[in-house]
């Protein structure tokens, strides 16, 4: 269990310190034209084109989720979560600007990834006990809670929506998204919920 929380923290952690960018050929330059190219450059985890339109770190989901290392299964455990991260849909609900900042309404729909931890982690607690009262090695019982993990992973379904607010500053005539702090509610959105999910059990 310990690597399989370990993945997820370092993906949390990912999304914490940046996003990437791949930017649309369009030159209109609006905040929700820049809150568009932002979050279709995270979809296809395309870090070159984040200079135009986010203050913060430029970041690769992949490298920092360390897929080159670890066994197979970790790094198909990896892949998969951050599949699931990236394929989510957004619809720009609303734009207000005030001279050079901008709130620019977001509605995401993703994968409930909050439940599939809840279910992991409930899953993991019941059997956890009859397993080491069966004499399973430490190895034998985390290659049975990625097998677990992997299971609920992949019966999760895109149902959880929320909308975000995204906050962007007009720099040298460009809407700049402002940088995303480890606290904001989209880290969780993007996240699936993931978050607030794993902080309910003290972030383990």
């Amino acid at each position: 269990m310990k690597k399989i929380l370990s993945l997820v923290l370092v993906v949390a952690l990912c999304l914490s310190l940046g996003a990437c960018n791949k930017g649309g050929q369009t030159k209109e330059n609006t905040p929700s034209v820049s809150v568009s190219k932002f979050l279709d450059g995270f979809k296809a985890n395309d870090a070159e084109a984040i200079k135009a339109t986010y203050s913060g770190d430029n970041f690769d989901v992949a490298d920092l989720a360390g897929l080159k290392d670890g066994s197979e299964s970790e790094k198909a455990i990896a892949e998969a979560l951050i599949g699931k991260i990236l394929d989510f849909d957004y619809t720009i609900s609303d734009e207000k600007i005030t001279e050079d900042t901008a709130i620019v309404e977001v509605k995401f729909n993703t994968f409930d990834l909050g439940k599939v931890m809840q279910n992991f982690i409930t899953d993991y607690m019941n059997k956890v006990i009859s397993q080491a009262a069966n004499g399973l090695s430490e190895d034998e019982i985390e290659k049975k809670a990625i097998e677990s993990f992997k299971k609920y992973l992949d019966k999760a379904k895109k149902d959880f929506s929320e909308t975000v607010s995204l906050p962007l500053t007009k720099v040298d005539g460009k809407w700049m998204i402002d940088a995303i702090d480890e606290t904001s509610n989209i880290i969780n959105v993007l996240s699936g919920n993931m978050l607030n999910a794993m902080a309910q059990y003290g972030g383990l």
